[in-house]
């Protein structure tokens, strides 16, 4: 494992330490300036294994000398740590590599970018899920209140302009289909939504997704005579 290549790789800030048949630790990256907050040197750049600050650090070595001991090629990840003094906080991983040229290394590396782009994405993810619980709730009051105007109106056709056009305006796609599935209702979102078309209209459209999903032709009919409502998510 060649410092140069790593360099050239764009790994820069990791420790390197090349292990001998003795199982002594010659350091080939001394200069890091956080290094000494987690290992001991001696004069020669070898690790000083009964002197060494971090404690993660120190009870890795006891699986790592397995991995150094086999004749297998493997590499052993002890996980995150973190390590933490006065002036800073680290965010660290140690690799122990056996190689099938046989050589044997130990790689400690800093790995606060990657801490911080896991923590940005974690909290990316987090802030989507609360958007889709959001968004949810939202469809949910909406179908609340598209049930409350069905159970006042037997026939939607005779739904007051207003509600026509607060529906019509809707982000969210709204289809009303009969117990046949004929149309009686529906908006533009729904028609982006359903990718409809003059030839292709929107109760098609549900039909061809009830279809996919290998709903029953009662499926309908069934749900309006038992005034019971349905909710699923289709990928």
């Amino acid at each position: 494992m060649d410092i140069h290549l790593l360099n050239a790789l764009g790994i820069t800030n990791c420790a390197l330490f090349k292990c001998s048949a003795e199982e002594e630790l010659e350091c080939l990256t001394p200069e890091l300036p956080w290094l000494p907050h987690v290992v001991t040197l001696d004069e020669k750049n070898r690790l000083q294994k009964k002197h060494i600050p971090s404690i993660f650090l120190d009870d890795f070595f006891l699986d790592a000398g397995e991995v150094w001991k086999g004749d297998t090629s493997f590499t052993l990840s002890s996980g995150f740590w973190t390590e933490q003094n006065e002036k800073q906080v680290l965010r660290l991983e140690a690799l122990a590599i056996n190689s099938e040229s046989g050589s044997r290394y130990l790689v400690v590396k800093n790995i606060e970018e990657q801490f911080d782009e896991k923590r940005k994405t974690l909290q990316a993810a987090r802030e989507l899920l609360l958007s889709h619980h959001e968004i949810v709730g939202q469809h949910e009051y909406i179908r609340h209140k598209l049930n409350s105007v069905l159970r006042k109106n037997k026939r939607m056709q005779k739904l007051v302009p207003p509600i026509q056009q607060a529906i019509h305006n809707l982000e969210t796609g709204v289809v009303i289909l009969d117990d046949k599935g004929g149309l009686v209702l529906d908006n533009k979102a729904s028609h982006r939504l359903l990718l409809c078309s003059s030839t292709t209209p929107s109760s098609i459209r549900v039909g061809e997704l009830l279809k996919g999903i290998d709903a029953p032709a009662s499926f309908l009919p069934t749900l309006v005579k038992k005034k019971a409502p349905w909710q699923g998510e289709l990928y």
